[in-house]
């Protein structure tokens, strides 16, 4: 593990002479947080789902690939913020990326 900025980071080295040449992949990115619901006026809308990307048989050499898992974005903090974009997942080198989610709206945000 690898601590840096108050984030742990956990890396895996994988080194065997029969490594395949293809991989399968799936990314999902961290979905959107919620909005934020006043008193009396119903609910805030949820969060968009993160973007899915796959595929099979995806080429590999040997060489490092970087893996980024998305988090989930924080809530609405109040009736007049909408909830924040979850961050994406990625998959490199390339790099190849499942894009986060939209963030909720709350009940009293203008528009």
């Amino acid at each position: 593990m690898i601590t840096l900025l108050d984030q742990t980071f956990i890396e895996h080295t994988f080194l065997h002479p029969d490594l395949p040449d293809t991989v399968d992949y799936l990314l999902v990115g961290g979905g959107g947080g919620g909005g934020y619901a006043q008193q009396g006026d119903g609910g805030g809308a949820g969060g968009g789902a993160g973007a899915v990307r796959y595929a099979t048989n995806y080429s590999v050499s040997a060489q490092p690939y970087s893996i980024v898992i998305g988090a989930g974005g924080n809530g609405a903090k109040g009736a007049t913020t909408a909830g924040h974009q979850g961050t994406s997942s990625v998959f490199g080198p390339g790099p190849i990326a499942a894009i986060g989610g939209g963030g909720g709206g709350s009940t009293r945000m203008p528009g």
